[in-house]
């Protein structure tokens, strides 16, 4: 897993020639630090500056990995713990959701974008983020892990859904994770 981050970091101090060398080595010869001068040489003369690129960064991160955690953790929690009409129907769209990659759908996306009026918006990446299925699809899988007897047992206690969803169903699957490390 950290080869890649080895490489790109090295790959960042290695002079032109030694950048595009073929085959490509792993490790710099002659790390110099022109790139970087090179790199804020551009930032200068950019209509946008680089705190803003990384502040976009950051956020779009940010707000998109809580959103569609919180999103794909309810939507499998529903589909495998409740029963109601439609529900295998729903798990099959997901499913076949996750066929088309986004370069398939980037026409679509861009149409209903636009008509949303979310184009040059933070939106214009979060939304179709929300959208992706496989989140959906893991949670859900994780789910069947869960006990039911455990969230009967709160409903006879008398905790509502909220309740048993926010202190029985996320706990279980954070320690189910941390038990398989």
């Amino acid at each position: 897993m950290i080869i890649p981050m080895v490489f790109i970091i090295s790959n960042a101090s290695k002079p032109l020639d030694e950048l595009f060398m073929y085959p490509p080595r792993l490790f710099v010869r002659n790390p110099t630090t022109d790139n970087f001068s090179a790199l804020s040489t551009v930032f200068e003369d950019s209509w946008v500056p680089f705190p803003r690129y990384l502040f976009n960064t950051l956020i779009i991160t940010v707000i998109t990995t809580f959103c569609k955690v919180v999103v794909a953790t309810m939507a499998g929690y529903v589909l495998d713990k409740k029963r109601f009409p439609g529900r295998k129907l729903i798990f099959d769209l997901v499913i076949t959701a996750m066929l088309f990659t986004t370069t398939v759908t980037a026409i679509p996306n861009y149409l209903i974008l636009s008509k949303l009026g979310w184009i040059d918006t933070y939106m214009s990446i979060i939304g179709p983020a929300l959208g992706a299925s496989m989140g959906v699809f893991l949670v859900k899988q994780f789910m069947g892990n869960i006990p039911d007897s455990i969230l009967e047992a709160a409903m006879v206690d008398g905790a509502s859904e909220h309740r048993i969803f926010w202190t029985i169903v996320v706990p279980n699957r954070q320690s189910y994770y941390y038990n398989q490390l």
